[in-house]
């Protein structure tokens, strides 16, 4: 699964901008898949992010809640 989840974010990149073959391999060395289940948090308020993310199907929601309760999304 990790072979396949590697390829896809290969193949995405590749398409904007030509990769080396050196980058490539560093992509499928770096690259950790995660799954996520349903209504988990990605991060929390206060949390530092210190990964990238990329989804490969399904998508997150970004949101905020004002002073008066208020959910935005952005």
């Amino acid at each position: 699964m990790k072979a396949v989840l590697a390829e896809q974010m290969i193949h995405y990149f590749d398409k904007l901008l030509p990769l080396s073959e050196e980058e490539k391999e560093l992509f499928s060395v770096c690259f950790k898949p995660r799954n996520y289940r349903r209504r988990q948090y990605l991060l929390q308020e206060g949390d530092v992010c210190h990964q990238f993310n990329f989804v490969v199907s399904g998508c997150l929601r970004m949101y905020k809640v004002d002073d008066n309760g208020n959910t935005h999304i952005i």
